[in-house]
């Protein structure tokens, strides 16, 4: 059975946590499993957003194309994504590891070095509040990788203007449905 299909056996909205806890299936070769640890899968619609005032809001939502979620040993999750360059201007990797039991519909998480969080659940939604101050912001990197993009004009303004709210406040939100 692909990784997929097994995620999708196991994502009956009220079994999801009993499912990351210990649902058990096998992987048939498909190439979709990460190691031997557990089941890896990119979600899907995964986004990353910063929460700032009111009138920044249209400019603090970033796509978070490469997202995976992982099944660890028992009942560990582990959530990893490049974090949005556009926010810090270089390339960073961010892991979320924490264990979330069955029954539960929500668990915290670390971000090793960069900071923590708590993740919720409801159905196939994950939705993921992290404080991560370990992060590195280049203001003048991140205008260099938006300028490079194609941004210009008041886009690149107000991008850069959420930039600087992340920078004095690291707080950001991850959310994803698992397919």
């Amino acid at each position: 059975m692909r990784a997929e299909n097994w995620w999708g056996s196991c994502l009956i909205a009220p079994l999801l946590a009993a499912c990351v806890a210990g649902c058990s299936g096998a992987d048939g070769g498909s190439g979709d499993r990460d190691d031997d640890d557990g089941e890896a899968m990119r979600v899907t619609n995964a986004l990353y957003r910063v929460p700032v005032p009111e009138e920044l809001e249209p400019w603090a939502t970033y796509p978070a194309p490469d997202t995976e979620l992982d099944r660890e040993e028992g009942d560990w999750v582990k959530i990893e994504y490049t974090f949005p360059t556009w926010i810090v201007g270089t390339v960073q990797q961010v892991e979320l590891e924490g264990r979330f039991p069955a029954g539960a519909t929500s668990f915290p998480v670390s971000a090793g070095p960069h900071g923590d969080g708590v993740c919720t659940v409801e159905g196939t939604r994950f939705v993921c509040t992290e404080n991560l101050p370990g992060l590195v912001v280049d203001r003048a990197q991140a205008e260099s990788v938006m300028r490079a993009q194609g941004v210009s004009g008041d886009d690149l303004t107000q991008r850069l203007r959420v930039t600087d709210v992340f920078s004095v406040d690291p707080i950001g939100i991850i959310e994803f449905d698992v397919p």
